[in-house]
């Protein structure tokens, strides 16, 4: 984004923070030009761009028990506090399917809409979470938390994050050139 708003000072960006399901409705309701998001439930009317894989983690507190392990499966999480988000994100949906396929009840003490809050719950090491790999990044490096491979995530078919607009919408001339600022920065192509 900052490149394209150096290239074009003129265009204003307004950013929605939001689910990846509530990101397909929006552009499904010609809400917002094009989104960002997890590309596991998209609708027949939705042109895709695939950005990168998406892979979630098991994060926890340093000192948190887990902390010594470089993996774990979901059966492995029964006995802690999770910290998750809530039903309208698409990560909890995928996160629920691998539950119920591998027979797992994770305790849930608390479902939020925000990742960022969960990570600033299991910094103080209030419970453990499942999120994307790439929102925890900073936080790894800096030591604030500990992540783990979830192996039953390596076992099921990868999700990818993209880039999501309506089919055979009109799109301005702005919303056209951040596509090909974002094409040309990735490497990827329009593959619809």
């Amino acid at each position: 984004m900052q490149s394209y708003k150096a290239k074009y000072p003129g265009i204003e960006i307004l950013v929605r923070n939001s689910t990846s399901l509530n990101t397909i409705e929006m552009v499904m309701r010609n809400e917002v030009d094009i989104g960002i998001a997890t590309l596991a439930y998209i609708k027949p009317d939705i042109e895709v761009i695939p950005l990168f894989p998406r892979q979630d983690v098991v994060i926890c507190h340093p000192d948190h028990p887990l902390a010594r392990k470089k993996e774990v499966f979901l059966k492995d999480l029964e006995q802690y506090k999770c910290l998750l988000l809530d039903n309208n994100c698409s990560s909890r949906r995928i996160l629920d399917e691998f539950c119920k396929a591998a027979k797992v009840n994770i305790s849930i003490s608390m479902e939020l809409s925000s990742i960022e809050v969960i990570k600033k719950f299991v910094a103080v090491n209030a419970g453990i979470s499942i999120v994307p790999e790439v929102a925890v990044q900073k936080e790894e490096r800096a030591g604030e938390l500990k992540k783990l491979i979830l192996k039953d995530f390596e076992k099921g078919e990868k999700k990818t994050m993209g880039v999501i607009y309506k089919r055979k919408r009109y799109l301005s001339i702005a919303a056209k050139k951040f596509l090909e600022e974002l094409k040309e920065r990735t490497g990827v192509y329009d593959r619809g």
